[in-house]
């Protein structure tokens, strides 16, 4: 039997190990594995939640070497445009993608008029909503860097709580060519774009997208990937506007974040506060 160990670097009061056992002869992978380790206060034998002084002073020592990992490029897909160039301009314009919506709440909803052409301009016609989003946004990223996405290294993360959902409202859920299952759509998206990785699916409601950021750095600092592409979207449906009409959180009107007087919440907003 042979074991590989990694450590996994992480700026918690905690000590991370991966373990991998393989088949000495054959070298297949029997199983995997993995260790944490937290720090206990030997006076008051209570958990400390900040990094020990000996442990901060190990890392320095050069023992072991934090990988700087680096944003390449972004995009932003959204009805204020389908560059992050785009809404970034129209957003020192003053302008708010939130809309009155048919049935009267509010919510950011990316018009057809928008998409479309731009699919059609890429051949994505026979393509979801959804995966034309995540296409067309992975594209421009990937336009302005040379990460290599067809190579094995790279990995494929995808970052959404519902997926092809929609496909439920139009009666298409199991038709031929199409899925509700979140690894089949990663699957689609990373086979347009040319991803040769095996996909990674992230869904983990609200915080889906910036967890799928963390874990493609800590994917990179452990070794197991040089690069990765990190992609996540969410369709404005009737089943996720009921979701949350049901815990009656709904605004109204147009959100207002960070208002003491605040009425709830816009689907598809992404609040920012200028100091």
């Amino acid at each position: 039997m042979l074991v590989e160990t990694r450590y996994i670097p992480t700026e918690a009061a905690k000590i991370r190990f991966e373990y991998t056992l393989y088949n000495a002869e054959t070298r297949e992978v029997v199983c995997t594995g993995a260790s944490v380790q937290v720090f206990l206060d030997k006076e008051a034998d209570i958990l400390q939640l900040t990094v020990p002084a000996f442990f901060a002073e190990w890392k320095k020592s050069g023992a072991v070497i934090m990988t700087k990992v680096y944003l390449a490029a972004e995009n932003i897909i959204s009805p204020l445009g389908l560059t992050a160039r785009a809404n970034f301009e129209r957003l020192l314009a003053g302008e708010s993608g939130i809309r009155r919506q048919p049935g009267g709440f509010f919510a950011s909803a990316l018009p057809d008029e928008l998409l479309r052409p731009a699919a059609q301009a890429a051949g994505l016609e026979a393509n979801t909503r959804f995966e034309q989003m995540l296409a067309l946004s992975i594209k421009d990223a990937l336009s302005r860097t040379k990460v290599p996405v067809n190579d094995k290294r790279t990995a494929f993360i995808l970052s959404t709580t519902k997926g092809n959902i929609s496909l439920l409202e139009q009666g298409k859920a199991g038709t031929a060519g199409t899925s509700m299952l979140l690894h089949a759509t990663a699957a689609q998206v990373a086979k347009i774009v040319g991803a040769e990785a095996q996909p990674i699916v992230v869904s983990n409601a609200c915080i889906s997208g910036l967890l799928a950021i963390l874990i493609a750095q800590r994917l990179i600092r452990a070794g197991q990937f040089d690069h990765a592409v990190v992609c996540g979207a969410d369709e404005l449906t009737r089943f996720v506007l009921s979701g949350f009409q049901s815990f009656q959180a709904v605004s109204d009107e147009p959100c207002r974040p960070f208002d003491a007087a605040r009425k709830g919440v816009t689907l598809g907003k992404a609040p920012l506060r200028s100091s």
